[in-house]
């Protein structure tokens, strides 16, 4: 709100009232009869109000209504989980519905080269033009030594370590419902470093 020189003149200056309260991503819609104004607490909060104010242009372009409107996200993380690549007009919707993040789901991720690596750069850079934080989904339940060493940086890793205390030789207590057993995909389980046996030492 305070780098705009127009929205230091007087008459402008009540558009920006209360706008340090709201927080980030937050923004101001103002429509007059015969002025109408954005102010954003950030500049992802002044692309959210252009798209509110877009909304209220096409549901009647001919006459917009007199109002006031302070909104902000009520969730930090706003997106969706997409499968191959979007065109522009696709991530221009999600845009518009204020999402934030993008999860791409591709095979393409696996052995990203020439082309392939082009589309994939150009849909990154028209997403975070947008202010939408892309996320590639790579899925390795085991072997990501190869990914890591190309590129360290690109990976956060999640360890679960479930801390169970036993009262006798019960291996019952170890059950949980929470660990899934597929023939494909088998969940490896050690208890001190010692790997355990599935059917034997849990269910």
């Amino acid at each position: 709100a305070d780098r705009h020189q127009a929205l230091a003149k007087r008459r402008l200056r009540q558009m920006t009232r209360r706008i340090d309260t709201l927080p980030a991503g937050g923004y101001r819609v103002v429509i007059e009869r015969k002025r109408v104004g954005v102010v954003g607490r950030d500049p992802i909060g002044t692309l959210n109000g252009l798209y509110t104010l877009l909304q209220i242009a096409r549901t009647n372009p001919l006459a917009w209504p007199c109002l006031e409107i302070n909104d902000f996200p009520d969730l930090p993380v706003r997106g969706a989980v997409v499968r191959g690549l979007l065109t522009t007009a696709q991530i221009d919707a999600f845009a518009e519905l204020k999402c934030n993040w993008l999860v791409f789901d591709s095979e393409d991720f696996y052995r990203l080269a020439g082309v392939k690596a082009q589309a994939w750069a150009r849909i990154f850079a028209d997403a975070r033009h947008r202010h939408i934080e892309p996320v590639p989904l790579i899925r390795m339940l085991s072997g990501a030594g190869a990914l890591l060493t190309q590129c360290p940086e690109a990976v956060e890793g999640r360890t679960a370590t479930d801390f169970v205390s036993l009262s006798g030789d019960d291996w019952a207590a170890l059950t949980h419902r929470n660990v899934i057993d597929t023939a494909s995909c088998p969940i490896r389980v050690t208890i001190s470093g010692m790997p355990c046996v599935r059917r034997e030492d849990y269910a």
